[in-house]
């Protein structure tokens, strides 16, 4: 999987995340970290990634638009999110479009 890392969440998420095994890449990395969220999505439409993001708006978002990209939406720290990522990674798998990171 490819996720891209939004602007709210330290650069280090990407690296743990790759050590993982999969793909990632800080918007930052893109030069894209100011710019809109409208840019964002279209970086991860293009890209085929996946949003990370704290933003509610890209929830939102991966619900209502066409064509759409899946989020995960993080909405726990990120020491624990290594409790949770196997299930993450498996739903978005299925196919979720919307992963919450932190609700149990």
């Amino acid at each position: 999987m490819r996720f891209l890392i939004d602007a709210q969440l330290p650069p280090a998420l990407a690296a743990w995340i790759a050590e993982r095994g999969h793909e990632t890449a800080p918007v930052a990395d893109l030069h894209i970290s100011d710019a809109s969220d409208e840019a964002v999505w279209s970086a991860a439409l293009q890209t085929g990634s996946i949003i990370v993001t704290k933003d509610h708006d890209f929830v939102e978002w991966a619900t209502a638009r066409r064509p759409n990209a899946a989020v995960v939406w993080m909405r726990t720290l990120i020491a624990r999110l290594d409790v949770v990522w196997d299930s993450l990674v498996k739903a978005l798998e299925a196919g979720a479009l919307v992963v919450e990171a932190g609700r149990p």
